[in-house]
């Protein structure tokens, strides 16, 4: 292979920014500092990958025994002191009394003792389309499910890669691509007449997607059409109530779940909406997942310099994202975010007094700002505490109700024999207290058991990849920085379970091609055949 010097490296850039020219502003100079950036943001990912491989190949489903533990199975609000859980090949084959139960001499042994067991949390409502890093920041969260509401190809591969444990993330069921009826960007599959808004649903069914997402614009003939056949498929529409399209009609034709309160409050104006949006939800069959962490899109000002004055979760973002965070929000105009906030929690408090049925969820994953996977979802269920929901509930919403709404009661969300070993362990009972969530000992997925000190070490791995801006591009010796390198490592990763982004791989590709290196862009574009 053929190492590439950091000068050569300048000059990719200068030639890059020849061919094409200022596509962001204008500026040559600033389109170079953007290329820059993105190379930046390859290298680092590419650690990250790598950490997430080792870790992947080093935990692996185990036999254990949970020992003399305060378990809340969240069948019920009660908690069952004394017992032990036994866990193998990924299941929870038994649970007993910790004096009664026998615990094989196989297996490996947990103490307990003053410690509490609880199912694993599930964000009703991410993106896994930014970086891999968020699998293991959910996972040190205790979440160990999540429900991806923007599909593609590569995220049913990685879906399967997590279910052969060769990738070392969260459980994940999957939406397949946005219908909507124009274009956004590359994650929305357009359609335009009601065939094909059927054709789609049987398209996205048959590759093996959990379920159809529609977004905010579908004429109501066309939404007719796509609810309609995904009945006739079995398959649940989740996502936005288009513009257009009444609560009344969302809840009569079948919509499973309602994402941001879209529908209850006007998208274009702000609004909230004229219909009886209470007695509309009183006793139907729908999933209410406010995300009220988005109100992070709207923080600005002083509440933004003292957001970013947190250490705990924002040294786990990279460095180049926090100086554009420190440089732009705390001297931005407020913006609608905010009137939104306002208005769900309204909403959300006139829901509760008639027992909607809600899930919770963040919106987190998908490259928004100032967003942090995993610490999003434990501020998601603080909020909702915060907002007079009761606490039972509230953790209802990230377990019980999240495998229901999903209609995977069988696999998970409470602590029973034959479900999935997905399990957190914590210091205190979360019961008396949500945040008692933060204090956790260890955190089992499908049997995998990482425990306090081994996400602890994985956290401050990623840490020390996202810790400084690092050296310009601009390297005056030549091994600073090795193309070839790069791509061979990211081959490597992918080919041991790893899943590129296709929307990653296109723009490495494009950077590739840009420095005349054709042979390497080819070879990253491979990959998606591989699959």
């Amino acid at each position: 292979m053929i190492k590439i010097s950091g000068i050569l490296l300048l000059l990719l850039f200068a030639c890059s920014s020849e061919r094409r020219p200022a596509e962001k502003n204008g500026d040559p100079a600033q389109e170079l500092v953007r290329q820059n950036d993105r190379w930046r943001f390859f290298f680092e990912e590419n650690r990250i990958n790598r950490l997430l491989l080792d870790l992947s190949q080093k935990h692996k489903p185990q036999a254990v025994a949970f020992i003399n533990a305060n378990v809340i199975a969240m069948a019920s609000e009660a908690v069952q002191s004394g017992q032990t859980v036994l866990v193998e090949d990924g299941l929870i084959k038994a649970i007993g009394e910790a004096k009664s139960l026998a615990v094989p001499r196989h297996f490996i042994r947990i103490d307990c003792t003053d410690k509490y067991l609880m199912p694993g949390l599930t964000d009703n409502h991410l993106h896994t389309m930014h970086s891999n890093s968020h699998a293991l920041l959910n996972l040190a969260n205790g979440v160990t499910t999540v429900r991806e509401l923007c599909g593609f190809p590569w995220t049913l591969e990685m879906r399967e890669q997590i279910r052969q444990n060769r990738l070392l993330a969260p459980n994940l069921y999957t939406s397949g691509p946005i219908l909507n009826y124009v274009p956004l960007d590359f994650y929305a599959t357009v359609v335009r007449t009601p065939e094909e808004g059927r054709q789609r649903v049987r398209e996205h069914k048959g590759a093996g997607y959990n379920f159809i997402k529609v977004h905010n614009n579908m004429p109501r003939k066309i939404y007719e059409a796509v609810l309609a056949e995904a009945k006739k498929e079995n398959i649940a529409v989740v996502g936005h109530i288009p513009h257009g399209v009444t609560l009344e009609d969302a809840v009569k034709l079948g919509q499973h779940t309602f994402e941001h309160f879209k529908g209850y409050y006007y998208d274009r104006t702000i609004e909230m909406t004229e219909e009886d949006y209470v007695a509309l939800t009183k006793g139907a069959n729908v999933w209410n997942c406010p995300t009220f962490y988005t109100y992070r899109l709207g923080v600005v000002g002083q509440h933004a310099t003292d957001l970013l004055a947190r250490e705990n979760e924002f040294k786990y973002v990279s460095a180049f994202d926090r100086k554009r965070w420190q440089e732009t929000y705390p001297y931005a105009t407020p913006n609608p975010s905010t009137k939104i906030y306002v208005l769900s929690k309204k909403i959300f408090r006139d829901l509760l007094e008639i027992n909607a049925k809600f899930l919770a969820g963040t919106d987190s994953g998908g490259g928004y700002d100032l967003m942090v996977p995993g610490f999003a979802l434990l501020e998601e269920l603080a909020i909702m505490d915060s907002l007079g929901m009761p606490i039972y509930e509230v953790l209802k919403t990230a377990t019980v109700n999240a495998a229901a709404a999903m209609n995977r009661s069988h696999e998970f969300g409470t602590i029973a024999i034959g479900k999935r070993a997905d399990l957190v362990l914590l210091s205190a009972n979360p019961l008396e207290s949500i945040r008692h969530l933060s204090e956790n000992e260890g955190v089992m997925v499908r049997g995998i058991w990482l425990a306090k000190t081994t996400l602890a070490e994985g956290l401050g791995k990623i840490e020390e990849i996202y810790a400084h801006l690092g050296e310009p591009l601009e390297p005056s010796t030549p091994e600073k920085v090795m193309i070839d390198s790069l791509v061979a490592s990211h081959i490597e990763l992918h080919r041991n379970g790893v899943v590129m982004m296709d929307h990653y791989v296109n723009e490495l590709s494009e950077l590739l091609k840009a420095g005349n290196l054709t042979e390497y862009a080819e070879a990253i574009q491979q990959l998606k055949q591989e699959d």
